[in-house]
């Protein structure tokens, strides 16, 4: 009777052994079956011109625990004019914003604060999102917040000061867009002292990457002698040129 007990005994502890291994090694083919990022990220653009097989592709790695995958899906869904995709969409990029994927952080960032069908603008929610952006990387996130803190919002004072904070990081970081607004701000004095000079530096840092406004900017400041720069025929035709090529090559957003 001993024997048979330990013998069920020593079974049972077999079985459990067994059935642990069993499990630990379907996780393990379970996550060498995860399609690599490289394919996740052709999925993505093949996606994004209406490859609906890319697309289930996309989403079967998604909900096979891919944050990349729930990323690019959600950039996918977001993209589309139907509310019900872009609440989908929505919601995978939140899935992914979570787990810590920087770059979700900024896209639904961006999703909240410009709204999509079924999605009002809100720049407040916007906020914790593209904070976290920033903080994993993704500094296109700190010219969005520049954007919300140079408007008045109901339950938020406009701030010039953290507007200007986060657009300069946004600026050293080559966003075109932050540079100009920069200068904008350091031309006017509005949140600081006006700074010709200043303002000056970022309106060519932006018309050096073709963007339309401050090369025009720049083409005012010549013909009305001002930021430092004084009337000059043949600097004014340059600069006229400059923003006639630039309306073409407008530098994409963050």
């Amino acid at each position: 009777m001993l024997r048979k007990f330990q013998f069920g005994k020593f079974s049972l502890i077999s079985l459990l052994a067994l059935t642990t291994l069993l499990v630990a090694g379907g996780q393990l083919l379970y996550q060498t079956r995860l399609p690599d990022d490289s394919k996740i990220e052709q999925w993505g653009v093949l996606a994004s011109v209406q490859d609906e097989e890319a697309a289930q592709s996309l989403l079967k790695a998604a909900k096979s625990g891919s944050n990349l995958a729930a990323r690019a899906l959600g950039q996918t869904l977001i993209r589309r004019p139907d509310e019900v995709s872009v609440l989908e969409g929505q919601r995978w990029l939140q899935r992914a914003a979570e787990s810590g994927d920087a770059k979700a952080n900024l896209l639904l960032g961006k999703l909240l604060l410009k709204g999509a069908p079924g999605i009002p603008a809100d720049a407040l929610a916007a906020g914790p999102w593209l904070e976290a952006s920033v903080k994993g990387g993704q500094t296109g996130g700190a010219h969005y917040l520049g954007l919300i803190y140079r408007q008045e919002f109901p339950s938020q004072p406009r701030s010039p000061e953290k507007a200007l904070y986060w657009l300069e990081m946004a600026a050293k970081a080559g966003i075109a867009d932050s540079q100009f607004l920069l200068g904008q701000m350091l031309m006017t004095g509005d949140g600081i002292a006006p700074d010709p000079d200043r303002a000056r530096i970022w309106f060519e840092a932006a018309a050096e990457q073709d963007h339309p406004e401050a090369n025009l900017q720049l083409l005012m400041a010549y013909t009305r002698n001002e930021l430092g720069l004084k009337r000059n025929a043949e600097a004014e035709a340059r600069q006229l040129m400059e923003a006639q090529h630039s309306l073409r090559h407008r530098p994409p957003a963050p």
